[in-house]
């Protein structure tokens, strides 16, 4: 699958690639090369410096190869593909258990703790209030998770001091996106499916990013993704584009191959069938204040140029 170009004539493979198709049960295995990719997320917390408020919640921060990270509040991103997965936060470890990425989550998805799906059974409860507390929260704390791929700009980026950026270079930056809260992820879901009913591939349209806030019972904040699609289209068939979709799948089959490898072949038994569904219970993270860890170097031209080169290098 990674041989594929970017054309209109094979749209239907390129959806499937791409993860368009992600309720369908249609299975595919990925390239071989890893890579250092910018990870995106959607703050939930502000940074503070001293007593100010340099970085506001709800807004997007993206973490370079290196350790540095920028933030806007309105970056605008391409989208080249979405793959599925399970992901555990294990406290004891400070780490967490991830399964492979897949098109979908209708099978059974080998994780690195040796099991599938990160300790969560297949299907649906029947009854969920019948559950042990401990597999209550063992339910809980496995999360589906959405995983997006693609390019970000940023024109009016700032540090984790609040400081103005040179952003000139702040452009078509690889990215990662795991989206994992209940709302972000039927948000995601809603842009995918709007561009499937438009039948465009997702790298055609510019996507705007912005956020809208939300409060829990206890009267905290959380913040979901949402996203207005440009209306100029944007033309894929070029080698720059195919390039970059090339280098995601074999991304994820490197990544799928490493989880391969921490699963091990364990003689474990895949999870038990279940059979109605529950309502998945959003678990998402109280606002409060937190002290920026500053400190680090401001990222120049030369060093998001340098991201744009390398990005591929292991």
């Amino acid at each position: 699958m990674s041989d594929l170009v970017l054309k209109k004539g094979n749209f239907a493979e390129l959806a499937t690639a791409m993860g368009m198709q992600g309720e369908t049960s249609d299975k595919s295995k990925l390239g071989k090369k890893t890579s250092t990719l910018a990870r995106l997320k959607l703050l939930s917390k502000q940074l503070i410096e001293g007593k100010t408020v340099v970085v506001e919640a709800g807004t997007f921060e993206l973490e370079l190869p290196g350790g540095t990270k920028i933030y806007q509040s309105d970056p605008t991103i391409r989208l080249f593909m979405q793959r599925f997965m399970y992901k555990k936060y294990v406290p004891e470890l400070k780490n967490y258990v991830k399964s492979i990425m897949d098109l979908n989550l209708d099978g059974d998805l080998p994780d690195t703790e040796g099991g599938f799906n990160c300790g969560r059974k297949s299907g649906y409860i029947e009854d969920f209030d019948s559950l042990s507390e401990t597999e209550k929260q063992l339910w809980k704390s496995i999360r589906r998770t959405r995983v997006l791929f693609g390019t970000i700009k940023f024109n009016n980026a700032v540090d984790e001091k609040g400081e103005e950026l040179d952003s000139s270079a702040a452009k078509d930056i690889p990215f990662i996106y795991e989206v994992e809260s209940k709302t972000g992820y039927k948000s995601v879901g809603a842009l995918i499916s709007t561009m499937n009913e438009k039948g465009k591939l997702p790298p055609e349209f510019a996507v705007k990013l912005s956020s809208v806030e939300g409060a829990m019972n206890n009267g905290n904040k959380f913040y979901t993704p949402a996203f207005d699609i440009a209306k100029e289209g944007i033309n894929i068939e070029n080698d720059e584009d195919t390039a970059t979709f090339t280098n995601f799948l074999q991304w994820v089959e490197s990544t799928n191959a490493y989880v391969m490898d921490k699963h091990g072949g364990t003689d474990i038994k895949k999870p038990e069938k279940l059979n109605e569904p529950v309502e998945e219970v959003a678990i998402e993270e109280p606002v409060k204040k937190v002290v920026a860890k500053a400190k680090k170097a401001t990222p120049d031209k030369k060093e998001l140029t340098a991201v744009l080169d390398n990005w591929t290098d292991d």
